[in-house]
């Protein structure tokens, strides 16, 4: 073989393996997940039937042995889990196949599911937490206009409702990232619109639920710190019922900002009997979010 055929002969092997390496896909790299990517582990709370007590909060699963189960100490249903433990996973978590969009995954605010009114989930939101009796726009008695409102993140007392905004406690797109990126298109839907506890959503100005955006209790927490505590039991809450995970940053936050509040046990007590009666109106609540889950993601 002489060089000129060498040559060709190269330069053949060389345009066959890049074209091979061109038929294969890139791996998926979704975009602005941030510390999700990064992060190399996570953690879980979980439902733990052993009778474990501890004191002080010199770890997360400390933290959560006393601080997360005191509520429970006088349920004598030895059948049933008690206490709340924090579990770390040594894997990286799981990353969606798709980048979130509020819009496709989560859909919009649905009409009152109860059908005993023409308003939607916001509007009922703004209701409900108004001090004082709402007024509704003239020209639509379906959408709130006036009200009183005190703002639990910054203290502030507002009275028209374009001040304010419908606060995710844990925001869509940070649930997304905790796994609610598995569920079926109708329990997103109903996330995004559960409204049979008055924490999962909640009125904040419009200026706080701005600043705290999609971000954990490692990067946002509340400026009025007398809400601290209830933010933090709160956030630990939602996240317990609908099987969402921490990150690492996220449980050294909760940690630390439990200490340096000075939340005690009763502060941060999840009552056991709320989140399996929130779990079990989350089932039956699925079909509210039947027709819209539709025009989502599947």
């Amino acid at each position: 073989m002489n060089r000129a055929t060498t040559f060709v002969t190269l330069l053949t092997s060389i345009f066959i393996t890049t074209a091979a390496l061109a038929q294969v896909p890139s791996p998926v790299v979704v975009k602005n997940s941030g510390e999700f990517a990064q992060a190399q582990s996570y953690w879980q709370l979980q439902e733990n039937t052993q009778d474990l007590m501890s004191s002080g909060f010199q770890s997360p699963r400390q933290m959560a042995i006393q601080g997360l189960s005191r509520a429970l100490e006088n349920d004598l249903d030895q059948n049933l889990p008690r206490y709340y433990v924090w579990k770390k996973v040594n894997r990286r978590p799981e990353l969606p196949p798709i980048n979130f969009n509020r819009k496709k995954h989560f859909g919009k605010w649905i009409k009152d599911p109860t059908g005993s009114s023409c308003m939607n989930v916001s509007d009922l939101i703004l209701k409900r937490d108004s001090k004082t009796a709402i007024q509704t726009v003239p020209a639509d008695i379906c959408e709130v206009a006036s009200g009183t409102w005190e703002d639990p993140y910054s203290g502030q007392i507002f009275t028209e409702s374009k001040d304010m905004n419908i606060d995710h406690m844990v925001p869509l797109k940070h649930a997304y990232l905790s796994g609610a990126w598995k569920w079926p298109a109708e329990k997103r839907c109903y996330y995004a619109n559960y409204m049979e506890n008055d924490f999962h959503l909640l009125t904040v100005s419009a200026r706080e639920n701005m600043v705290k955006a999609d971000k954990g209790p490692d990067k946002y927490l509340p400026p009025n710190s007398a809400s601290i505590c209830n933010y933090l039991k709160q956030w630990n809450q939602v996240k317990l019922t609908w099987g969402l995970i921490f990150l690492p940053a996220e449980v050294d936050a909760i940690q630390k900002m439990a200490q340096k509040g000075g939340c005690d046990a009763k502060d941060l007590a999840i009552d056991r009997r709320q989140v399996l009666k929130d779990r079990s109106l989350i089932e039956a609540g699925l079909p509210a979010c039947k027709k819209p889950a539709k025009n989502l993601i599947q």
